[in-house]
């Protein structure tokens, strides 16, 4: 025990995860049947946060909404991801969002009104009551985030209708792939309770904490499909996953190829890629060059629906009448198409709380080196 818990009295024991959970519901979930439930971490895959050292993290709390900054391209897709297409001409939301963030509950208010400012309309949102952990004198729990999200994650699976799909988007600066891949094992019952608590007692998760996690309540409906884990490469956090479940999420650099990905698996119509196209370039200064580049290598792909060549094709040539920008070539470093991701049934027979102990330990020695560099 450290020696503030000494001081204020508290054993791992006495820690309640539940109070850490902050979590409001702003819809039914079951209006939701058999529909596609999208997971969204905040910090650094929907905002641009820096939290690498405690000023930084301090200042994050009396940011206005004006001043978050938005990732670029990550406000219009989710919108159009939540109502299939354009919003104004679709009667109801046709799947739901959650927001699950490690960030405080105090900056609940400011967040509402960056994701108005976005147009965003959600359906959940959890916070990590950081105050809770100053409380317990558990320090040490300010960056591990892993019981928290596993929890709040699960907390609304379990109120899902049967047969519901689920995404998750996430980054690559903490621990999202390692918690999804977590929920994801357990959704599709790759492994049963006794398998997550051994995947988070891999992660250095308390015994009485893992207790909380896997209470008699946890039992998620039937059917449930994870239909993909979409991981943001942020600047500065490149490395190599060592896990044998490396490669089976999409990795992804900009929004735009989140966008394309949901086009082609039916969850945002083809009918909203000019409108995507044009917010990339517009409002995000995406070269014309580089978009026409993009639009002509994914459709010499042979797996799209016939609608989506068709648009495809039309807003190629839309892009090549404006013409301004010069000719077709590519400036980023990414296309449209993500590379597709592993087959979850070839990843064979491992052990979970071994698998999850060297991912774990891979992360925490990423995590020093990058501190290291940066000092």
């Amino acid at each position: 025990m450290s020696f503030l818990r000494r001081l204020l009295k508290v054993s791992t024991r006495d820690y309640k995860l539940r109070a850490l959970v902050s979590s409001r519901s702003l819809e039914p979930l079951n209006r939701f049947d058999r529909s596609i439930h999208l997971f969204c971490d905040l910090d650094k895959t929907y905002l641009e946060t820096e939290f690498e050292s405690w000023m930084k993290m301090a200042k994050i709390p009396f940011e206005s909404p004006h001043d978050k900054i938005t990732v670029p391209g990550a406000s219009e897709v989710l919108e159009l991801a939540r109502w299939g297409g354009d919003p104004r001409t679709a009667n109801s939301p046709q799947s739901a969002l959650h927001f699950v963030s490690s960030s405080p509950p105090q900056l609940r208010l400011a967040l509402d009104g960056k994701l108005t400012l976005d147009r965003l309309e959600w359906s959940t949102d959890t916070f990590k009551n950081q105050g809770y952990n100053l409380r317990m004198g558990r320090l040490d729990l300010l960056r591990h985030h892993i019981a928290y999200k596993t929890k709040a994650i699960l907390d609304i699976a379990t109120r899902m209708t049967p047969g519901s799909r689920i995404i998750m988007i996430g980054d690559n600066a903490e621990y999202d792939a390692f918690i999804y891949i977590g929920v994801r094992l357990f959704i599709e019952k790759h492994i049963d309770l006794d398998g997550l608590r051994g995947w988070l007692s891999g992660a250095m998760v308390e015994g009485p904490v893992i207790a909380q996690v896997i209470g008699q309540e946890l039992i998620v409906p039937d059917d449930l499909k994870v239909d993909g884990i979409y991981i943001r490469s942020v600047p500065g956090y490149t490395g190599k996953i060592n896990s044998r479940f490396a490669g089976t999420w999409f990795e992804f650099e900009h929004w735009s190829q989140v966008a394309w990905s949901f086009i082609k698996r039916g969850i945002i119509s083809p009918k909203a890629l000019p409108q995507l196209v044009r917010s990339f370039h517009n409002l995000h200064g995406v070269p014309l060059a580089h978009l026409r580049w993009c639009l002509y290598r994914a459709l010499e792909r042979d797996d799209l629906s016939k609608e989506l060549r068709d648009v495809g094709e039309r807003c190629l040539l839309q892009l090549t009448d404006l013409g301004s920008s010069g000719p077709t070539r590519r400036m980023l470093g990414w296309e449209f198409d993500l590379d597709l991701a592993r087959d979850f049934a070839m990843t064979g027979r491992f052990d979970a709380k071994e698998d999850a102990g060297d991912w774990y330990r891979a992360i925490a020695s990423a995590r020093i080196e990058r501190k290291k560099n940066r000092s």
